[in-house]
């Protein structure tokens, strides 16, 4: 394989015709996802990610840790060894149909919560930065009493 490979691994495939499970090494590359009997060896078949694809959690399947892939030809139904996996190569197939490397795909998530974070520690939720509310003189006490009982 001369295209560099986005992401690889075991995953469970339901067949097209026939809705058995089989274990499938699946190879994601730029705008192509191939599964294989043997890794990298005997493929067993493939389908093209394009932007008119999409990728999504498929809570319907029983199986487990679920996804599919859907094409304008098919959808692809595949399961994951674990929810993480599953999410990982979500992300990635995600990447592919939108074009956007996951490097940045992430490192755009993790500005997103830290800017997130930081707007909601000054409470500026709908550009309100009043929204800050400043605490009353009871809650802090004697510290704000201007009588001196000493």
């Amino acid at each position: 394989m001369n295209t560099p490979i986005v992401k690889d691994g075991w995953l469970e495939k339901q067949g097209g015709f026939i809705p058995s499970w089989k274990n499938r090494f699946f190879v994601l590359t730029k705008n192509k996802m191939q599964y294989f009997r043997v890794p990298y060896k005997e493929e067993m078949g493939q389908f093209s990610i394009t932007s008119d694809c999409s990728v999504q959690k498929a809570p319907e399947c029983k199986r487990g840790c679920a996804f599919k892939v859907i094409t304008p030809k098919r959808a692809y139904l595949i399961v994951a060894n674990s929810e993480t996996d599953r999410d990982d190569w979500i992300a990635a197939v995600q990447s592919e149909i939108s074009g956007i490397p996951l490097k940045q795909q992430l490192s755009n998530v993790g500005m997103l919560k830290t800017s997130e974070l930081i707007t909601q520690a000054l409470g500026l939720e709908n550009n309100n930065p009043t929204a800050v509310a400043e605490p009353e003189e009871e809650e802090y006490g004697s510290y704000y009493d201007t009588d001196d009982d000493e």
